[in-house]
């Protein structure tokens, strides 16, 4: 979750201090997030959702996005060095 929540709050174009704000916890708990020091719950993972008016669906489809376009990256990647 640490780095999609990090894609996501990219994807946004948010701060961390703007993104924590919004989903309404401290800067430094989404930075222990993204640095993968601190995990995220379910519960925790929803109220982000609600609280940037997302429903579970459209967050759901957020980070299916955003896992596709790693995959694409993964892909280009793995390609490169097949080729090299």
């Amino acid at each position: 979750m640490n780095e999609r929540l990090k894609i996501i709050r990219l994807k946004l174009k948010l701060t961390q201090d703007d993104f924590a704000k919004k989903i309404g916890i401290k800067q430094a708990a989404i930075s222990a997030i993204e640095k993968g020091i601190r995990t995220v719950q379910t519960e925790v993972s929803m109220t982000f959702a609600e609280n940037l008016m997302l429903t579970k669906n459209g967050f759901v489809m957020v980070l299916v996005k955003c896992l596709y376009k790693i995959l694409i990256i993964i892909k280009e990647e793995l390609l490169w060095i097949m080729n090299y």
